[in-house]
């Protein structure tokens, strides 16, 4: 991520593909002994998911009063959706590029 999960200013909120090349690598450096290749071939996907999931998660807790995840201020858990759902986007822009690493 470029920005706080709770970043107001949805121009700062984007994706780090360098970020994300120093995960994967880190990660399939000890997972590769253990994951299949179509596993390997999903991380991209994989993580587009994972931020979508916890994007709904914070707009389900917003809709629902804040009961789930602590906020520290009016419209939070909105602000953190909001973000997770402009990374998500700019993940699919780059998805050919992620795929690639």
């Amino acid at each position: 991520a470029l920005s706080a999960e709770d970043e107001i200013d949805l121009k700062k909120v984007g994706f780090s593909l360098s970020s994300f090349d120093d995960i994967v690598r880190g990660y399939l450096s000890v997972a590769h002994t253990f994951l299949t290749k179509v596993e390997m071939d999903h991380l991209a996907f994989a993580a587009k998911i994972v931020t979508f999931t916890i994007g709904l998660r914070f707009l389900t807790d917003f809709l629902s009063g804040d009961v789930y995840f602590k906020t520290s201020r009016e419209c939070h858990n909105l602000d953190r959706a909001r973000t997770q759902l402009k990374t998500v986007a700019d993940m699919e822009d780059k998805m050919d590029k992620m795929k690639a690493i």
